[in-house]
């Protein structure tokens, strides 16, 4: 399993674009092959910073979803809404332990 989690910025006229743009990323994406989990979340302290966390079962599913059409239509909804500060890292967790 990998992770994927970040976060990134938006203009604050560009925080109501971006909760449209996520949501309908997130849908898409949820169908995705090999996708345990896809969310955003807005910062409660900071309202235009986003975060997002994903699950994929494996490095293919997760390349997959990088050429897929409804990230390129993301991506450039991004560009056009002035998202910055772009900080998204992956990692593959060890063993899980229920808290």
């Amino acid at each position: 399993m990998l992770i994927v989690t970040g976060t990134m910025q938006v203009p604050p006229e560009g925080i109501e674009a971006m909760k449209a743009a996520a949501a309908e990323v997130a849908v898409a994406t949820r169908a995705e092959k090999g996708c345990r989990v896809y969310a955003f979340w807005q910062s409660v302290e900071e309202p235009t910073t986003f975060r997002v966390y994903e699950e994929w079962d494996d490095l293919d599913c997760l390349k997959a979803h990088g050429k897929s059409a409804h990230i390129a239509t993301y991506r450039a909804k991004l560009a056009e809404i002035g998202a910055f500060g772009r900080d998204i890292k992956m990692h593959e967790p060890g063993p899980m332990t229920t808290l």
